[in-house]
């Protein structure tokens, strides 16, 4: 699988997303590393209340830049896949008649079908498997879920 290339427009909101985390207080002990104006070592109550209102905005700013993201995500890559038909629309026809004829043969020459008959069907049709969804092969939770919730 090649390395995705995303528009400007992704690149930017995950340039974004990320600047907002780098606006987040923590508060600690100053050290040499520190600007001469940093507070962040004051631990007073109106300290503590400065912190935690501007830490809420902060995060404020990360939801909004998150759905931007999201929404980023979404016009680049389209409609999220929930359907077979979908997944069945990213496999090139050519491609899928031969793992089907390949399957087919696989499943066919054994009259007793065991776990190497899964690997047969599995060889047959890899190379009709579509780029960019979950493997189908070897497969983490996240995967199992998303082949999971297909209609």
């Amino acid at each position: 699988m090649s390395t995705p290339n995303p528009p400007a427009a992704v690149v930017a909101a995950v340039a974004s997303l990320r600047a907002a985390f780098d606006d987040i207080h923590v508060m600690h002990e100053c050290d040499q590393d520190c600007r001469d104006d940093c507070d962040l070592s004051d631990y007073s109550e109106s300290a503590y209340r400065s912190h935690d209102e501007h830490n809420f905005d902060v995060r404020e700013v990360i939801h909004e830049r998150a759905e931007g993201l999201v929404s980023a995500l979404e016009e680049w890559l389209g409609d999220s896949i929930t359907t077979v038909r979908q997944v069945a629309a990213l496999v090139d026809s050519d491609k899928a008649k031969l793992a089907v004829a390949q399957a087919m043969a696989a499943l066919g020459s054994e009259i007793e079908w065991d776990s190497e008959t899964i690997e047969h069907v599995c060889e047959a049709i890899r190379p009709a498997f579509p780029e960019g969804l979950p493997s189908v092969f070897n497969q983490d939770g996240a995967a199992a879920e998303f082949w999971e919730n297909l209609n």
